[in-house]
């Protein structure tokens, strides 16, 4: 019996938790599209690795591989674009590079943001944000402009916040 109660308590307050900060997300959502916009920031698995890629606005994708092990260090990256007004550097300014990923990392890990994604812009679907604890958020600048069936699907099943914000606590 306690059992049931600790884990119901633990339920709810997990999911309240989330709510709180889907909320922070949302209060700051001006400056999270400022900051984020044309941009996927992206750590893989267990690894040290971060990916960051920076969207031009005809889709073109500029990719950067960082390395961290005590100190961040750009491993590789792939150019597709020049200048790349997104992160405000011009090629070989590799230290700026790292001072702005450092700045977004900064920014994700105060709005407890894992992961944050502008690759399905094309789609519509201007960000999407995936949160520490489990849960999604979208912004779509023009939701009525969203033709995929499979998108459309998926967004109906999310929670909404107003006409451009959608949410789900258990993604």
């Amino acid at each position: 019996m306690n059992r049931v109660l600790v884990g119901c308590l633990f339920f709810f307050c997990g999911c309240s938790s989330r709510n709180q900060q889907i909320q922070l997300i949302y209060n700051e959502r001006h400056e999270v599209l400022k900051i984020f916009n044309n941009i996927s920031i992206f750590k893989a698995g267990r690894s040290k690795s971060i990916y960051l890629y920076s969207y031009d606005l005809n889709g073109n994708r500029n990719e950067y591989f960082f390395e961290y092990d005590s100190i961040l260090h750009l491993f590789r990256n792939e150019i597709r674009f020049r200048p790349d007004l997104n992160l405000d550097i011009q090629v070989g300014e590799n230290d700026k590079l790292i001072r702005r990923l450092k700045y977004y990392l900064l920014k994700m890990n105060s709005l407890n943001i894992r992961e944050i994604s502008s690759d399905f812009k094309p789609l519509g679907i201007s960000i999407k944000i995936y949160g520490k604890d489990g849960f999604v958020m979208i912004y779509s600048e023009s939701p009525a402009k969203i033709t995929n069936p499979q998108w459309l699907d998926y967004l109906n099943k999310l929670k909404k916040i107003d006409d451009h914000w959608f949410y789900d606590l258990n993604e």
